[in-house]
């Protein structure tokens, strides 16, 4: 009864808006065609669900925390989730905040985006190359957000701040200008400015991981079938299987990733015992 209501006041948040923009979040998505469904069919983007919501909800509550360190260690905070705009690319978002850090005579305010993560993938993340190398698409295309904020901003540096949801530890990885990345990012807008204005769309991409997960697959790939369609039980019973599928698949990367971590540490361990082999 209590977490039914929950559920409930979650799920009215979960809404289609629409999308007038190039959103700094989403340029670095590999498809281009998803990126014009965003703004052209955005009403027609398949709803996520309420668990989704959850993970929403969870990491703006992880941010308020950090932002809550980072104020008591005498670090000062401007321009919280203040929007920017590049108008001739029509490229727009909200950054999490420009630091300022202590001591430092230049006065600089350093673009800054938090970002919560589970254990598992906390311990992956230790550099730049880590984001691009994830098997999470959602994770690569942080870098390139980052960026447009740095750009922005006229800024050559910014810094993600990574929070362990579970243990609450944090790690900080500072981030370069990469013109090349900032120019791709520029053609790649342009390019989604120009099939909007012909009313034209990109060829399809040829990557299946990508198109199953892509929220405009029902509209973009209509001709794909998987045989017959659900009854709203059987539908309702793979929600329910595809949902535990992913709670055990965080915790089997999870125990795959303190194994390592074991196994690293007991090697460690026994060479400076003298017990590894010759």
């Amino acid at each position: 009864m209590i977490i039914e209501k929950i559920y409930e006041s979650k799920t009215r948040k979960i809404r289609n808006t629409p999308c007038n923009s190039n959103r700094a979040s989403m340029l670095g998505d590999p498809c281009i065609r998803r990126l014009v469904y965003e703004r052209t069919r955005w009403d027609e983007k398949q709803i996520y669900d309420v668990y989704k919501q959850l993970l929403f909800d969870e990491g703006s509550n992880q941010e308020i925390i950090v932002l809550r360190d980072l104020a008591a260690a005498g670090f000062e905070i401007y321009e919280q989730q203040r929007p920017f705009e590049v108008r001739d690319l029509q490229i727009t978002g909200h950054v999490d905040l420009k630091l300022k850090i202590p001591g430092d005579e230049s006065n600089r305010l350093y673009p800054t985006e938090i970002k919560s993560m589970a254990p598992h993938i906390f311990t992956r993340i230790n550099s730049l190359k880590d984001f691009y190398n994830s098997p999470y698409r959602w994770l690569q295309k942080y870098p390139a957000q980052l960026l447009l904020y740095m750009l922005a901003a006229n800024e050559d540096r910014g810094v993600f701040i990574l929070k362990n949801k579970s243990s609450g530890a944090l790690k900080e990885i500072w981030v370069d200008m990469d013109w090349d990345l900032a120019n791709e990012l520029y053609d790649k807008a342009a390019k989604i400015n120009w099939y909007i204005q012909e009313n034209v769309l990109p060829e399809q991409i040829s990557d299946l991981d990508i198109c199953t997960e892509c929220p405009f697959n029902h509209i973009c790939l209509p001709e794909k079938s998987f045989g017959p369609a659900f009854t709203d039980d059987q539908r309702n019973e793979l929600m329910e299987i595809t949902n535990r599928m992913g709670e055990l698949k965080e915790s089997y990367l999870e125990y795959e990733s303190l194994n390592q971590q074991l196994k690293d540490l007991l090697k460690k361990w026994s060479h400076s015992h003298g017990l590894h082999k010759s």
